[in-house]
């Protein structure tokens, strides 16, 4: 994640250029997707997960497991470019 700080910055992240609308486009399909996954998870199993597949999303690995899967209520918040 460290690499991506400077991607992820805010003065980044609200630059104008020729892919914006594409950047934002992905941006929040990524979320959406990342945000299903994991909440899905949570209420069928009741856990967060180290590891989700990527055929069906279900969660595998370690749990309960708050890592980087606590990062999930930034992305949420879409908060995480405060940080």
């Amino acid at each position: 994640m460290q690499s991506l700080g400077p991607t992820l910055s805010p003065v980044s992240a609200q630059a104008s250029g020729p892919h914006r609308e594409h950047a934002e486009r992905l941006h929040a399909e990524l979320r959406g997707n990342l945000l299903r996954t994991v909440v899905g998870e949570a209420v069928r199993s009741g856990y967060l997960w180290e590891s989700y597949d990527e055929g069906t999303g279900r969660g595998r690995g370690s749990h309960p497991f708050t890592g980087w899967t606590a990062l999930v209520v930034l992305i949420a918040g879409d908060s995480y470019l405060d940080i």
